[in-house]
């Protein structure tokens, strides 16, 4: 485990401009975390390596986080250096929602797809319910193209789900340089001579081969 503490501290230490201290504690944070799946300070602080008693690592794990200001930039930085170097690289957006006290919390999330994991990369929380609206992925699309600097031949892949595919959607991706990989209706119009056509005619043949179109899980590279 000390390898892997020592290996994490080099690979992030390059975006943190604090205290080699500071640089280690956050490596053993990130591992304590991944160990536990939990962020309560009592348990974190047991899955914390190092020799100093338990109760010193939770008053220093209290002072860290008394002073400790996140960055969402530096963190889709971090993440990005560590899983996005790939030649292809593949990105989900999805949603989540659930009712807290008589309010809709609704948290739109951006994700990286690294060894069988979702990652989060960027997310917005609202108090809307049903789907997203347009500026909220507006704003995350808006932050993606912002803070990364695609590679020269570096594909992007966005996967995500029937809701989100409409023109706007499309036109964020395209300028942020990501191709849409998305799941469509049926019934969904696109562009074939002068007037549009239903995506599932694209596909119905003699042979009634549309099977996954009546299933509604036709995947189309919509860029």
């Amino acid at each position: 485990m000390q390898e892997v503490e020592i290996d994490l501290k080099k690979q992030i230490e390059g975006y943190f401009q604090c205290d080699k201290r500071h640089i280690k504690l956050v490596s053993r944070l990130i591992i304590g975390l991944l160990k536990l799946s939990d962020s309560k300070l009592s348990n974190w602080s047991k899955a914390m390596s190092g020799e100093a008693q338990l109760s010193s690592k939770y008053r220093c794990l209290q002072r860290f986080l008394s002073v400790f200001r996140f960055s969402g930039q530096i963190y889709f930085e971090v993440v990005w250096g560590l899983c996005g170097c790939e030649s292809e690289v593949y990105l989900s957006l999805d949603r989540t929602e659930w009712k807290m006290r008589g309010v809709w919390v609704q948290v739109l999330m951006l994700s990286i797809l690294y060894d069988g994991v979702s990652i989060p990369l960027l997310w917005q929380c609202s108090t809307r319910h049903g789907h997203s609206s347009h500026i909220t992925k507006k704003a995350l699309f808006h932050c993606f193209q912002k803070w990364i600097s695609l590679k020269t031949g570096q594909q992007v892949w966005l996967c995500s789900d029937r809701e989100f595919g409409n023109k706007d959607f499309f036109e964020d991706c395209k300028k942020a340089g990501v191709n849409a990989c998305v799941r469509l209706k049926k019934n969904t119009l696109v562009r074939g001579g002068k007037e549009g056509k239903k995506v599932h005619t694209l596909f119905d043949n003699n042979l009634k081969t549309s099977y996954f179109i009546d299933c509604e899980i036709t995947w189309l590279n919509c860029c």
